[in-house]
């Protein structure tokens, strides 16, 4: 399969098969000095990229990473003691 046919396989540009046979993500044989690219390879790369990316769904913020465990008590002691008065 030449690099158009890959490309419409995967639903991608041309320019992206390039760039993916570059970071060695697709495996591409050359034959008297052209590509070649194997179904089975393309599939098991779609099938790949189909899979789901999990992400944590609470992101760290500046005000989390700040306060550390052993500083925090302080803090809502301090808090506590506010709320009682």
């Amino acid at each position: 399969m030449n690099i158009q046919s890959a490309a419409e396989f995967l639903n991608i540009s041309v320019r992206a098969v390039e760039r993916l046979v570059k970071a060695k993500k697709i495996a591409v044989t050359y034959i008297e000095g052209k590509r070649n690219f194997s179904e089975v390879e393309l599939t098991r790369f779609k099938e790949h990229k189909q899979e789901p990316v999990y992400r944590p769904a609470i992101a760290a913020t500046q005000n989390d990473t700040a306060l550390s465990q052993v500083v925090a008590p302080e803090y809502l002691s301090e808090s506590l003691e506010y709320m009682e008065t």
